[in-house]
């Protein structure tokens, strides 16, 4: 069974000279595939402005810089995995726009708490924080980090919401005005020689931005309405931050984990060269990927029983073929095009890049497929794996410390092996629930027509 036959989308019933003639039509008739052009189309150019962007940044600011921004932004990501406390993901689940509405402004309501509550931790104790991090230069810079988490989770439920009405023109503009705002203003502080406020006034700006001009798409829409009820919602959907939220807040550990332990073990700038290789290889897996993650969730939401198995296997085949030209390129080419590109400075930065190829690769992979868990109700599966995946390059970091290359070599090599493991498991959960093992938070799915 083809993807557009899982789609409900066959081909037509005029008679075609050749099977790639058939494909092609299938293609073109694509709900899923035009979805995901659209988003990738928006991606794209916001993915292509921080690019265009980063060889006049990476001259303006030195790895140091570069990496206390890195650290900032560690801090937000953590505070953003849980200010609306997996709420916000949760808007595009329930059946009756109602129920989503109460999820928007429950989402709100908990994002300008946890802001708030961040802004004054931080603004209080940024020394002491700063001095746990083994970074003092950090902290003049942690009071901003509430006004971002605010910016961020807002965009998070908004888009949720406009991802739920499939309006992804809307998201694609969204996120090259945030792309432009951030780097416009970047550059501009550069050449202010502001130092890393000019990296932290960048990111603010470009997040509310995207915040504002969300709100502004979605207002009316979301407005409440007799019926709608945060608190209702906050209690249906309360396996969100109870089963899910502990998913999220060990992913995030994993990730800003390891920025915070490389700025601990190594040098600033070390930990800067490692955050601009971690950065840009993140940019043709964001292409990509995170299109396929918002159309995905969405088609994962509505798959019936009995086609999920072809619908994820089809998803980590398209996601191997599609990532292999782009990582094999990095692999080859990074060593010497980082420092072309980016200055001298960067060689450094170039050889990291290399040896995180085979993890990044299988995380581009892996990504859209992770959403299976929380639309069938797995999460409890997903959350062990988890704990092993961030339990392995956290302890790599802590005793293994001595070479950036070498431990980041090992952690690379570790996490891809961890990653195959997981691609079996996510295959074996999609048998289980053809096989009717599982639930989904989506009640009409299974009655969703062909």
């Amino acid at each position: 069974m083809s993807e557009d036959d899982v789609d409900g989308e066959t081909s037509p019933s005029r008679a075609v000279t050749s099977p790639w003639q058939s494909r092609l039509l299938q293609l073109r008739r694509s709900t899923f595939l035009r979805h995901v052009l659209t988003l990738m189309t928006g991606t794209a150019v916001a993915q292509l402005i921080p690019l265009a962007a980063r060889p006049i940044l990476s001259r303006m600011y030195t790895d140091h810089e570069f990496g206390i921004y890195s650290l900032y932004l560690s801090l937000t990501a953590a505070f953003v995995t849980i200010g609306a406390l997996r709420y916000d993901v949760a808007v595009v689940m329930p059946e009756k726009d109602a129920d989503a509405r109460g999820l928007v402004r429950l989402a709100t309501r908990l994002a300008l708490a946890s802001g708030a509550v961040a802004t004054v931790v931080l603004s209080v104790f940024a020394g002491t924080i700063a001095g746990w991090m083994r970074r003092p230069d950090l902290a003049p810079f942690l009071p901003a980090v509430g006004v971002l988490v605010i910016a961020m989770t807002q965009i998070s439920s908004r888009q949720y919401w406009l991802n739920r009405r499939r309006r992804y023109k809307e998201m694609a503009r969204n996120r090259m005005g945030q792309a432009l705002g951030t780097n416009v203003v970047q550059i501009g502080a550069g050449f202010a020689s502001t130092g890393v406020w000019g990296l932290v006034l960048g990111s603010l700006a470009g997040q509310w931005f995207s915040a504002l001009n969300l709100w502004r798409l979605t207002r009316r829409e979301t407005a409440p309405q007799p019926g709608d009820s945060a608190r209702a919602m906050a209690k249906e959907y309360r396996k969100m931050p109870l089963v899910n939220g502990p998913n999220a807040v060990v992913d995030t550990v994993r990730v800003n984990g390891i920025n915070v332990l490389t700025g601990a073990f190594f040098s600033g700038a070390i930990l800067g060269q490692f955050a601009q290789a971690w950065q840009l290889l993140q940019m043709p897996m964001g292409l990509i990927n995170g299109a396929l993650s918002q159309v995905f969730y969405q088609r994962l939401a509505t798959t019936r029983r009995g086609q999920m198995f072809t619908v994820v296997r089809s998803a980590i085949l398209r996601s191997l073929a599609v990532g292999v030209v782009p990582f094999g390129l990095i692999w080859w080419l990074a060593p010497w095009l980082f420092p072309f590109v980016l200055g001298g400075q960067w060689h450094l930065a170039g050889r990291i890049a290399r040896v995180l190829v085979p993890w990044l690769y299988l995380n581009f992979v892996t990504s859209p497929v992770s959403l299976l868990f929380v639309t069938i109700k797995r999460q409890g599966t997903m959350f062990v794996f988890a704990v092993v995946y961030m339990a392995v390059p956290l302890t790599i970091l802590w005793f293994r410390h001595d070479s950036i290359l070498e431990t980041m070599s090992l952690v690379a090599w570790s996490m891809a092996a961890l990653l195959v493991v997981f691609i079996l498991l996510a295959l074996w959960v999609a048998k289980q629930f053809d096989r009717g093992v599982g639930e989904r938070d989506i009640e009409a799915a299974e009655t969703a027509p062909e």
